[in-house]
């Protein structure tokens, strides 16, 4: 256990040297390294159960997309979502090219902090996940947090 890193399939000298920045210097301590803190995404929201200043997912069918331009270079697209509770209007900035991703009717999966602004329950820039059209399979929630997990180790 006290082999280098790089003996682990993956892990090059580069990384190796990202790693040893956090004191990480051979297989046990990469094995007792433990995060700062931890996002309980379990627990999926109604939307009409969300407060202003909470961060949670929430599971909503598209009913409209917008993009809006107030100036020159500034692109604001809404994603509104609604599922059966309320809507809830998702803001994503400069990131008008997504306009055609999301379709009316096609069910998506957003994480972030909710605000209530401008007379509506919005989430700026939250982490989305397609879940299709028509009703996602328990499965494909349930392994939401894993997918994202395993993405953001890099694996």
């Amino acid at each position: 256990m006290d082999e280098r890193l790089t003996t682990i399939k993956g892990i090059g000298p580069g990384r190796e040297k990202q790693l040893h920045k956090l004191g990480i210097t051979n297989i046990t301590s990469l094995l007792t390294y433990f995060p700062r803190t931890y996002e309980d995404r379990r627990t999926i929201y109604r939307i009409g159960d969300l407060k202003s200043g909470m961060t949670g997912g929430v599971v909503g069918t598209v009913i409209a997309v917008h993009e809006k331009r107030p100036r020159p270079r500034l692109s604001i697209l809404e994603v509104v979502i609604a599922d059966g509770t309320g809507p809830l209007k998702i803001v994503l900035f400069n990131q008008g090219y997504k306009k055609n991703f999301y379709k009316k009717g096609q069910r998506l999966y957003a994480y972030g902090k909710a605000e209530f602004q401008y007379g509506s329950m919005q989430m700026n820039t939250p982490q989305i996940e397609n879940l299709g059209d028509g009703m996602e399979s328990q499965i494909e929630v349930s392994f939401l947090f894993m997918r994202w997990l395993m993405g953001y180790l890099n694996l």
